[in-house]
């Protein structure tokens, strides 16, 4: 809707000066403004599924951090690289600042200097298509994210790359560039003479930040460049000089302490106190006073850190007059810390942690955390907040600042009206674009909000925004920190707070929930009684083999005891027949195998007749034979 409006006004403006100008139909300007939408988000997608685990890493890390101290914060290894490039004020490469276009790497603007420039044939607009580095095939990068492209593309000094480009004019050419080492001349001290209607000279010195290569001791530096022009001053005979530490953010703390010696002839320069509540004091380490005419330093709200602290030590020792607004109010030391010292058996980059160590103290023992340092003289700051425009704040705050996102209507892919209400959690990163590169800041970041939020939820049918709000925060961060960026705003997070869909889909999604908790149930007791059942069979069959074993193993105990009971009986026969025929006569052997044969015999006819009432008499076949075998035992035992 709001781009609709937007292409309504554009529409009227343009009918107020064409008077034959017909205004489109509400239906014809809803088709472009969802087209021109369609066309933002697909971008802004593009980039989103460009993002590399290491990035998505980063952002974790970071989000954790920020929860304990919002200064500490971690590098991934490429912007490791680029703090260490913005803090030294040198990189090596081509000297070309690029932009991601679509599946394109564009080419923005070539630095003054370097080498891309020199060699003349690369220019703004054009499009990288593919990168050849010396001796090796040429690389497609269509579609490659925009660091990994600066990755291929930055190299050596004296390296060199080949770039295809297409023109403006859809042309192809191949230009081959050697890499050099390219000074970032806006990260560097600027100076210049001005000379009055009297012919007094002043001094004029812009230090955008205190920048110092801790690779190279003996490079160029804020505070070697600051001497240098010191000098140039003394010898010009400059009357007074003006420092302008605006936007300075700060830098490396050593170079603050080194130029703000050049200002006195000796003494403390700053405190700092440690985790321990021990303090030391950092003092001026030049004997040397290199300027001792006058001084005025004009700070702003972008003044922080290294800047508080050059400003608040040229106060307290009464050597400047400082004038502007109350700078940021930044009263902590940061530490860089390389994370592959604590794990050397990995090979790759492991990035960096940025953790404040110390907070410092002015030389009269005050603090700047927060409050900052103010001017000796007070003028407006270009930079204010209005009274209208920023709701009654008198300047912009550079601090992270939480927005109350108010409920609004949202219709989800299955139409269905949902309300949601969010927190924006963004920080005012370039105070510059935050005002002149936007009409109204807040009011732009509460209607981009509602327009991303509402394409956001409006590609989810309600069942998948209400299980997916990591997924919805994630999408919208990341878009709308892409498209605050030229205002000079970092978007940190966004967290969805409630979704309330109407009364009626309650209550039905309430009944559904209770079907389900019922089906649920009904599930749950039907495994449970088909388990037991399971378990019950499983147990019947159990006691069966169990007990069919035991059967078996008493079978077979059984027989073996039957077997040794029969062996036991044989060896007894075996002895008794052994000792009848010892004592018959030996030349009667015979007789003793009768006469167990006919001990048996009998034996036998007796387990016959047992019974009381078995009246059956059992008389031998052969009775004679029966009878002559008794008489033949009854001789054995005459004798």
């Amino acid at each position: 809707m709001d781009h609709i409006k937007f292409l309504q006004k554009r529409e009227t403006k343009k009918k107020d000066k064409e008077k034959n100008f017909h205004l489109s139909a509400f239906d014809t300007l809803e088709k472009k403004a969802r087209e021109k939408i369609l066309e933002r988000f697909n971008e802004r997608y593009k980039v989103l599924n460009k993002t590399t685990e290491d990035e998505w890493f980063a952002v974790f890390l970071n989000s954790i951090t920020t929860v304990f101290d919002p200064h500490t914060t971690y590098f991934s290894p490429s912007e490791k690289n680029s703090f260490d490039t913005n803090i030294s004020g040198k990189l090596e490469g081509i000297g070309a600042v690029l932009q991601s276009k679509g599946d394109y790497i564009k080419v923005v603007r070539l630095i003054a200097g370097g080498p891309a420039w020199k060699q003349g044939d690369l220019e703004a607009n054009d499009l990288i298509i593919k990168v050849q580095q010396e001796g090796k095939e040429a690389l497609d990068i269509m579609g490659m994210s925009i660091n990994n492209v600066v990755k291929i593309i930055k190299g050596k000094k004296g390296t060199k790359v080949i770039l295809t480009v297409q023109k403006l004019d859809k042309t192809y050419q191949e230009i081959n560039i050697t890499r050099d080492i390219i000074e970032l001349e806006e990260s560097f001290l600027k100076s210049c003479i001005v000379t009055n209607t009297n012919g007094k000279k002043y001094g004029y010195i812009y230090l955008p930040q205190f920048y110092i290569n801790f690779k190279q001791k003996n490079s160029r530096s804020a505070s070697s460049d600051m001497k240098k022009v010191l000098a140039d001053f003394n010898e010009e005979n400059v009357s007074g000089i003006l420092l302008d530490l605006r936007h300075n953010g700060g830098g490396a703390l050593q170079t603050a302490i080194d130029i703000a010696g050049f200002f006195i002839k000796k003494g403390a320069i700053v405190q700092v106190r440690h985790k321990k509540n021990q303090v030391e004091t950092y003092k001026d380490p030049d004997p040397k006073m290199h300027w001792k005419k006058s001084l005025v330093i004009i700070v702003d709200a972008g003044s922080a850190s290294a800047s508080e602290i050059l400003a608040a030590a040229m106060q307290d020792y009464g050597r400047a007059l400082v004038m502007g607004t109350q700078t940021f109010g930044k009263g902590t030391v940061q530490n860089i810390l390389d994370l592959n010292r604590y794990a050397p058996q990995y090979m790759g980059p492991l990035g960096a942690l940025k953790f404040t160590i110390q907070k410092f103290y002015r030389v009269n023992g005050g603090s700047t955390q927060i409050k900052g340092v103010t001017p000796d003289i007070k003028y407006p700051d270009p930079y204010k907040y209005s009274e209208a425009y920023f709701k009654g704040r008198s300047r912009i705050d550079l601090r992270e600042t939480v927005y109350d996102f108010p409920s609004q209507n949202v219709i989800t892919k299955d139409n269905v009206n949902v309300q949601i209400n969010a927190l924006l959690y963004f920080q005012v990163m370039d105070p510059v674009k935050a005002v002149y590169e936007i009409e109204n800041l807040p009011d732009a970041i509460e209607k981009l909000t509602q327009t991303t939020l509402r394409n956001v939820v409006g590609e989810l049918e309600l069942d998948e925004s209400l299980s997916s709000r990591d997924i919805i925060n994630s999408k919208l961060k990341s878009i709308l920190d892409d498209a605050t960026n030229k205002w000079g705003v970092k978007v940190n997070r966004v967290e969805l707070q409630d979704i309330n869909p109407p009364e009626d889909i309650k209550e039905a999604m309430e009944k559904q929930m209770r079907a389900e908790r019922d089906r649920r149930a009904a599930v749950l007791e039907a495994e449970g009684e088909k388990k037991s059942k399971i378990l019950e069979a499983e147990g019947f069959r159990e006691s069966e083999i169990k007990k069919a074993e035991g059967q078996k193993q008493s079978e077979i105990l059984k027989a073996e005891g039957e077997a040794i009971a029969r062996i036991k009986i044989s060896e007894a026969e075996a002895k008794a027949i052994k000792i009848v025929s010892e004592a018959i006569d030996p030349a009667r052997k015979g007789d003793s195998v009768n006469y167990l044969i006919a001990t048996k015999y009998i034996e036998t006819l007796e387990e016959m007749v047992k019974g009381k009432d078995n009246k059956t008499v059992y008389i031998p076949f052969e009775a004679t034979s029966v009878l002559s075998s008794l008489g033949g035992i009854k001789e054995l035992l005459k004798k």
